[in-house]
């Protein structure tokens, strides 16, 4: 609909969820799915999951809980 527009935010999306952080794909994704569930946008929250999962967090409850695979980073949100 509006590609100039559009290509300027998956520009800065790609930067904000991949560029250079101290946070993990992982950790961005975590983060973004909870907002997206806290902002009560069920597209984001489920996309944001489903990258999460793809990057090794595990869905514990369906309103956004998650638990990192790995044994040195265990954590959960609710």
């Amino acid at each position: 609909m509006f590609p100039g527009k559009l290509s300027l935010w998956c520009q800065y999306e790609s930067l904000v969820m991949r560029g250079e952080s101290e946070l993990s794909a992982s950790e961005r994704e975590l983060i973004a799915a909870y907002v997206s569930g806290l902002n009560a946008c069920s597209y984001c929250h489920e996309a944001h999951t489903v990258f999460a999962r793809a990057y090794g967090i595990i869905c514990r409850h369906s309103f956004g809980v998650f638990k990192l695979r790995s044994d040195d980073k265990n954590f959960a949100v609710a």
